[in-house]
């Protein structure tokens, strides 16, 4: 009975995340296209998930608070600054686009002030920041990356 359980239990989960990817994929190729993800695309996909919703913490989660929430439900009810960074790490990963959520602090022994999403494009480096709708672009083309900005 216990195996019977947790099959159905592992079934279930695996067709939630199947769904979910789903959903961040289509809501991606109708941003992205299928191209090439370069620094642009990334700019280009950081100032939708901008706009996409509110601002404020996303009071959503996955099974457990301390989860918080999946990126399918910070792209319906929007977020703050880790949760979008989140969406857009998830949405990068869809097309296979190394990216990591990079924490901010104002000093070293302060708690963590913001979040950024740093991204491996085909043609460099980039730092996004989904709260403010911005990449961090260089006077002379391209953009910063987060050893440039330390």
């Amino acid at each position: 009975m216990f195996s019977v359980i947790t099959l159905g239990s592992a079934l279930f989960f695996y067709m939630s995340w199947e769904k979910d990817n789903r959903i961040i994929a289509e809501f991606a190729r109708t941003l992205l296209g299928n191209g090439i993800i370069d620094v642009n695309s990334i700019d280009k996909l950081n100032g939708l998930v901008y706009k996409t919703q509110g601002f404020a913490q996303n009071k959503n989660y996955y099974l457990f608070q301390k989860l918080g929430p999946t990126p399918v439900q910070i792209l319906a009810h929007g977020g703050d600054c880790s949760d979008k960074s989140r969406l857009v790490s998830a949405i990068l990963s869809e097309y296979d686009v190394r990216s990591t959520l990079v924490m901010l602090h104002p000093c070293e022994t302060c708690a963590s002030g913001h979040t950024v999403v740093e991204a491996e494009a085909t043609d460099g480096l980039i730092v996004v920041d989904p709260v403010y709708g911005f990449g961090l672009p260089k006077k002379s083309g391209g953009f910063y990356d987060l050893h440039a900005l330390r």
